[in-house]
């Protein structure tokens, strides 16, 4: 299940950006960021499921042998102040059917 963020833009049109498959998967990783540039913003709520949890910043660095390994330098922080890295961002509301609740809640408005 996948989580949904609905906001407004300052002209009034709604906006509802759904990140990854629908019920198949969790929302993960850069789609994660995407979902924290919503959260916090007035007139914005959230619906779904928890997120996988991956949202910290991982870096390449190639070794002496010429190999590469990869290590997280950072982690994502809202506008909230809420710092995320390993652990799920939860939704506002969960729900089941994440796209007829964000509708409805967007109808509501």
């Amino acid at each position: 299940m996948n989580s949904v963020f609905t906001a407004r833009e300052t002209n009034g049109t709604p906006v509802s950006p759904n990140a990854g498959p629908p019920r198949r998967q969790r929302t993960a990783s850069s789609a994660e960021l995407l979902l924290l540039c919503f959260r916090g913003l007035d007139d914005t709520r959230s619906f779904g499921a928890p997120t996988a949890g991956y949202c910290s910043v991982n870096q390449c660095f190639r070794l002496y042998d010429g190999t590469q390994t990869y290590l997280t330098v950072a982690a994502d922080r809202a506008r909230t102040g809420e710092v995320f890295e390993s652990e799920p961002i939860e939704p506002d509301e969960t729900a089941a059917s994440p796209e007829s609740t964000a509708l409805a809640w967007l109808k509501s408005r």
